[in-house]
């Protein structure tokens, strides 16, 4: 059995794609372990930093992956393929928050440090705490791009398919995004004093 783990493990997610369309269980779950904590993190991002949302889309993508795999193009990349599927996701939440004009708290952009003194862990978390506040009054379009590209680190070509965009307009909506918030930010300073 793990002669077999290991022969799925250098499969590419395109081949493991074509696996799963004939019903191989094995496939599915190598592509599970290299997609969940992405998708999760994607999500969790996204989704104003709900742990409980992040969950749920997590599962509700892999359900829809099963559900469209007729849908997937064996000449297209996998992963954006996948990301377009999970921004489709969010755009359609996006959506239905603001029908119910549904607000929620926003936790901080990364997990403090446990090993960094407590005047760092204050800072960080304070940066995280307003990082997140700008983001959230950003257009979807360039907050999404921002999150792919500094939160997945997806490249600029993989984000111009996600979103379905060409690769100037990625790159215009992460200079103007960076510009936007090294403004607001920069009271943070890099390295200290």
């Amino acid at each position: 059995m793990q002669f077999l783990r290991l022969d799925y493990k250098k499969r590419s997610d395109e081949e493991l794609m074509t696996m799963i369309l004939d019903k191989n269980e094995l496939a599915f779950d190598e592509l599970y372990c290299r997609y969940s904590i992405k998708m999760y993190s994607f999500f969790y991002r996204m989704l104003y930093c709900d742990r409980d949302k992040g969950e749920d889309f997590l599962q509700d993508i892999f359900l829809k992956l099963i559900d469209k795999l007729e849908l997937f193009d064996s000449e297209r990349k996998f992963s954006s393929w996948f990301y377009s599927i999970a921004s489709n996701m969010c755009k359609n939440e996006y959506k239905k928050i603001k029908l119910r004009n549904y607000h929620s708290e926003v936790h901080s952009f990364s997990d403090i440090s446990v090993n960094t003194n407590i005047y760092e862990e204050l800072d960080l978390k304070s940066f995280n705490d307003e990082l997140y506040h700008f983001l959230e009054d950003m257009d979807e379009g360039p907050k999404s791009a921002f999150l792919l590209r500094y939160g997945n680190n997806l490249s600029i070509k993989e984000i111009a398919e996600i979103l379905e965009c060409p690769e100037g307009t990625i790159k215009s909506r992460l200079f103007y995004t960076m510009k936007y918030l090294s403004e607001r930010l920069n009271v943070y300073k890099p390295g200290g004093n």
